[in-house]
């Protein structure tokens, strides 16, 4: 047998020379060949010199890009110019690694249908690395409802369902808990609330501490319930026989944190044209399958031969079994050199290289040209690469042609930007509006919060009922809103049952305080039952919340029990079923609420001739009414919902109509706000109809301000100057502007 060895070169000799020696101590001392005076081919002269030309040498071109977005660039379209050669029969672009830099370039290779073996590829994420399988493992770890609702999600049927019945019987309890939740559903008669119970029932949970060999079927069982067989053949090859070695018992934190430590399987992706492994030059064929079939099977042959003895990888040489030479990181550069160099010299046509002039993580900082491109460079144009000659390529670089852009959805989207931010114009298609000359207008029924967010966040109404997208709730804090929840259902049962009237008798102070109190007692003591039912205790922050809560509802009570006057009321009362509500001549709204409390003093099958009070409940710090600066409440909607709930009324044919807030700082628990104080301002109720009509609604307010809240965009939003946007609110709604600004009503 013969064996051939590169011969050592330049600075490379020590490692070549001990790679050398481990064979000469095998098979005997190794001898020089004899140089070649002309490169191997098929024939014994080139093309050129048949012709009577003298050999010419291989091109090196230099690129240099400011980043990896122009070095790829650079790299495809020298690539192009490559292919288009009739000299070249093979082509390849070497990367120091995977990264940004071979992805952009495989992506631009794509993108040109250019077929190519991408040997890079880029990582996705395994089937350990998956959505559903991380949220798998954070609702094992934390069984809670916002880990089971991201579980949910991240299947690939998500069942929304769920997720809303979910979302609304945790707002009932207030406890983070999957078993107490379970047992709430399933308690309700509804089949929504018994479906969520049954998928709650159905989800496995592994033990809190167990042996390694409990966890592992209980997993097993689990996944096999999923339906995911790949995640537990994987997991089945990791364990091995680890349960037979280990039968103490430990927490199931530490069970999950091995498991997501030893399940891991990432994976290699490619696009379709770089997915051709012996992809060659255009005009050149395609091996065919079997051909394809006997080399993977040489190669899986040589593997197997060298397992013992033999070459291991680079640097990686068993001199018997289980028993390989150590590399350094000296010895281990050297050889990557080697490579490189030896890369050069098989190249018989032309070598580009690419550099980066600047550090992708600095751009304000110059890289200094390595030893091996300053002496590449060197050799090739026997004069020294400095930065000056770097900026230089660069420019070159830049001047490569290029393929014309089409700049059609840059251009429309230049357009949209300068609309938005021209202020000379109202609002148009551009600025949460449908376009004003297309025939079909849907008009939704909105709720009287939504027409409440419509003077001040009109672009979430507007995407709310035209696009059907919303930002999730802010479930960080859901006190606040269940506390106002239960006071106002609590004051619901302060009447006797209405058996279809509007109106039922005035109760007495005494009475009003004992149906709250019992209303409340009945909600603590459903809690306590189904702690009962899980085996847990209801928590004393929990009662502290629900005491609260009892305290406002009693607080509000003792005020409507003091109203003097009025002997019949309602709770509740809804607007808006029936049809459009009529606010006014030619003013009509689409729209549905519910009034908290409305008193009368006659009992009567309707409003007519009525002297009409309505309430609304506040448990927050509201103050009341007051009819200075009226305009500007209702611009604002701190009037919007009272003053529509008013109108609406009056419109029912009631004689007076007056309004008020109920609160704990409210005093005066009286009329606070008439009918007659809003007939001035029906063309704000206008404006707001022309707006549902139109479908034209506009942006007000800034996205995120420094100071306040505001509620969240559900889609992304470039953000626009807040003068802009007034002069565009004026212009599109001018009965809805402030006639003070809001430094005078500090």
């Amino acid at each position: 047998a013969t064996i051939v060895l590169e011969e050592p070169r330049e600075n490379f000799s020590d490692v070549d020379l001990c790679w050398i020696g481990s064979w000469e101590e095998v098979c005997g001392e190794a001898q020089r060949a004899p140089r070649a005076t002309a490169a191997v081919g098929d024939s014994l002269f080139s093309e050129v010199e048949m012709r009577g030309g003298a050999q010419t040498a291989k091109r090196f071109d230099f690129l240099i890009g400011t980043n990896f977005s122009e070095q790829a660039e650079a790299i495809t379209r020298q690539c192009v110019r490559y292919l288009a050669d009739e000299k070249c029969t093979r082509l390849g672009a070497i990367f120091p690694g995977s990264g940004a830099l071979s992805r952009l370039v495989a992506s631009s290779l794509a993108r040109l249908e250019i077929p190519h073996n991408d040997g890079l590829g880029h990582i996705v994420p395994g089937i350990f690395q998956s959505a559903e399988w991380q949220a798998w493992i954070e609702l094992q770890r934390a069984p809670r409802l916002t880990s089971f609702l991201r579980f949910l999600n991240a299947l690939p049927d998500p069942r929304q369902v769920f997720g809303n019945i979910l979302h609304e019987s945790y707002k009932e309890v207030l406890l983070d808990d999957l078993e107490l939740l379970r047992e709430f559903c399933g308690a309700r008669g509804d089949d929504k609330s018994q479906t969520a119970a049954e998928a709650l029932r159905a989800l496995a949970f592994l033990p809190p501490r167990a042996t390694l060999a409990q966890f592992l079927q209980q997993t097993h069982a689990a996944l096999a319930h999923l339906g995911w067989k790949q995640q537990a053949l994987e997991l089945a090859s990791v364990a091995h026989d680890w349960s037979q070695r280990l039968d103490a018992k430990f927490p199931r934190a530490l069970f999950l944190r091995w498991l997501a430590e030893m399940a891991v399987a990432a994976d290699a992706a490619r696009s379709a044209a770089g997915d051709h492994p012996y992809a060659p030059p255009p005009g050149a064929e395609f091996a065919r399958t079997e051909e394809i079939h006997a080399f993977n099977r040489s190669v899986q042959r040589l593997n197997k031969r060298a397992a013992r003895q033999g070459s291991q990888g680079e640097g990686h040489t068993s001199v018997r079994e289980n028993h390989s030479l150590y590399l350094g990181p000296g010895e281990q550069r050297a050889i990557a050199l080697r490579q490189f160099d030896a890369l050069i010299e098989s190249a018989s046509e032309g070598v580009t290289v690419a550099a980066s002039l600047v550090q992708e993580d600095a751009p304000e900082r110059f890289w200094n040209p390595s030893e091996c491109l300053t002496e590449l460079y060197l050799k090739t144009h026997a004069e020294s690469l400095t930065q000056t000659t770097l900026k230089n390529l660069q420019r070159a670089t830049a001047l490569l042609p290029k393929p014309p852009l089409v700049a059609t959805d840059i251009q429309q989207t230049l357009i949209a930007f300068n609309v938005r931010r021209d202020s000379s114009k109202p609002a148009g298609e551009y600025d949460f509006a449908l376009r004003r000359n297309e025939s079909y207008r849907p008009v939704p029924t909105l709720s009287v919060t939504d027409l409440r967010g419509m003077v001040s966040s009109p672009a979430i109404v507007w995407m709310k009922r035209y696009l059907g997208v919303e930002a999730p709730e802010d479930a960080a804090n859901p006190w606040a809103a269940t506390t106002g929840k239960w006071v106002h259902h609590w004051l619901t049962n302060i009447i006797e049952p209405r058996n279809g009237k509007i109106f039922s008798a005035f109760p007495t102070l005494t009475r009003i305080d004992e149906r709250i109190r019992f209303a409340a007692d009945e909600r603590c003591a459903d809690l306590r039952r189904l702690c009962d039912l899980t085996g847990k205790v209801v928590p004393d922050w929990w009662k502290s919340g629900w005491l609260n809560a009892r305290y406002l509802a009693r607080h509000l009570g003792a005020k409507i029990g003091a109203a003097q006057g009025w002997n019949w009321l309602a709770t509740e009362l809804a607007v808006g079923r029936d049809g459009a509500v009529k606010i006014a001549d030619g003013v009509e709204l689409e729209l549905h609420g519910q009034i908290d409390l409305v008193l009368a003093q006659n009992d009567a099958p309707n409003f007519a001739a009525q002297s009409i009070w309505i309430v609304d409940y506040k448990t927050g710090s509201t103050k009341e009414l007051k009819t200075s600066d009226l305009h500007d409440s209702l611009v604002k909607g701190t009037t919007l919902q009272l003053g529509l709930y008013t109108l609406a009324i009056r419109e029912l044919g009631a004689a007076e109509v007056s309004a008020s807030i109920i609160s704990l700082v409210a005093k005066n628990v009286a009329p606070q706000l008439s009918v007659i104080d809003l007939a001035p301002h029906t063309g704000v109720f206008a404006d707001l109809v022309e707006m549902q009509r139109t479908g034209v609604f506009g942006m007000k307010g800034e996205i995120r301000p420094a100071f306040g809240y505001s509620a969240p965009y559900p889609l992304a939003t470039l953000p626009i100057d807040n003068d802009i946007l007034e002069d565009k609110w004026a212009l599109t709604h001018p009965a809805l502007v402030l006639e003070k600004e809001e430094w005078e009503t500090w």
